[in-house]
């Protein structure tokens, strides 16, 4: 099977389940035991560039496996736009290495408009930095790094000499918070001792 006609295949499925989600019921989440159930059980013993060992699992399986949007849409996660998912396929397809202007200079020149473009969408200083980050996870342990790195002041001998007798942290949140704030500040060594929880009146959910 060629490139070609395996790209053909999984837009045919994408395009089958874009049509088809507006007149799907939605269903409570999947068990993890379903899910498993829809892949094969053993690590496959072929192996090659994998277009050409790539065949598709019949449809029925898996089917009840996927969670639909309009559910994560209460998460705070969900609803991609078409456009969107069309320049992901593009990125995916292209597979270039975004590290910086040298490996893939036309993605940092992406990355720097879309910069300004949040900037001016946020009212924020065109000369403030920025970084697009991969999720609540990663957007938490920058902005702590950050928030350490200038609460301790003396920059530059921090990054030189470590954060031995920095001052410590306090993380004010409340307890409906996302739990990637815990797991930020034990990446960080800041520890979670130092999260105070503010009252608030405000329920979850």
């Amino acid at each position: 099977m060629n490139v070609k006609s395996l790209l053909d295949i999984a837009a045919a499925h994408a395009n089958r389940y874009l049509e088809s989600r507006d007149s799907r019921r939605l269903r409570r989440p999947p068990r993890s035991t379903s899910c498993a159930r829809a892949l094969p059980g053993r690590c496959p013993r072929r192996h090659g560039s994998g277009a050409g060992h790539w065949r598709p699992r019949p449809r029925h399986r898996g089917r009840n496996s996927r969670i639909d949007e309009r559910s994560l849409l209460r998460l705070g996660h969900g609803g991609t736009l078409p456009a969107a998912l069309a320049a992901d396929w593009l990125t995916s397809a292209w597979d270039q290495n975004g590290a910086s202007n040298l490996t893939a200079p036309a993605e940092a020149v992406v990355e720097e408009v879309c910069g300004a473009w949040a900037k001016q969408l946020l009212g924020i200083p065109a000369s403030a930095s920025f970084a697009f980050v991969t999720g609540s996870q990663m957007a938490h342990a920058t902005a702590f790094a950050s928030a350490r790195h200038s609460f301790s002041g003396r920059g530059l001998e921090r990054r030189e000499k470590g954060l031995a007798g920095a001052p410590q942290l306090r993380v004010l949140t409340t307890e409906i918070r996302h739990e990637s704030i815990i797991r930020a500040v034990r990446l960080l060594g800041i520890g979670s001792d130092a999260i105070s929880h503010v009252p608030t009146t405000i329920a979850a959910g």
